[in-house]
């Protein structure tokens, strides 16, 4: 006969995994969480991944393929870290299914999405010099977010150059 607790624990690991896609690391925090001892934690997390319910590559996948906002390589491992995933599962999860044409081509969006609404919002300037300040601080505020959401330098110059070419030879 099984042990009551070791039931319960898969009930309840079941039961979150129903709602969505965890890391090991997630559930197995959240089983602890809840009172369960470390042996039927361990137990649990490795019966599910003989079943197949708990997968970090999966997850990886996933978690990288279900993201709406265009992220950067960097911001992916950031967060995957923080969930628990291995480095060497990150980056064969981001070489597998994220390119550095998919980054570059998210990257573009977001910054001719930006440069839009900015030239839309901000009013004519009066002359060149106060044009070529305006075009400044625009190109700086659009680096600034795309190296928030992740992307690298290079990638940002990448984009940045596209937009503005005249602008990046002059920094």
């Amino acid at each position: 006969m099984k042990d009551p607790d070791y039931e319960r624990a898969m009930g309840y690991a079941l039961r979150l995994l129903s709602f969505r896609m965890r890391t090991q690391k997630e559930l197995g925090e959240r089983l602890i969480r809840k009172g369960f001892n470390a042996d039927i934690t361990a137990a649990i997390l490795e019966r599910l991944k003989d079943m197949g319910y708990l997968d970090d590559q999966v997850y990886v996948e996933s978690y990288i393929r279900g993201r709406s906002k265009p992220t950067g390589k960097r911001l992916f491992r950031h967060e995957l870290s923080k969930k628990g995933i291995d480095k060497d599962v990150a980056e064969q999860g981001l070489k597998d299914h994220y390119s550095g044409e998919d980054e570059l081509a998210a990257a573009s969006g977001m910054a001719a999405k930006l440069w839009r609404l900015a030239q839309r919002h901000n009013p004519e300037p009066a002359d060149e010099t106060a044009a070529r300040v305006l075009k400044l601080k625009t190109m700086q505020k659009i680096a600034a977010k795309l190296l928030l959401r992740g992307f690298s330098y290079e990638t940002v110059k990448t984009v940045l150059n596209d937009i503005e070419p005249e602008f990046m030879e002059s920094q």
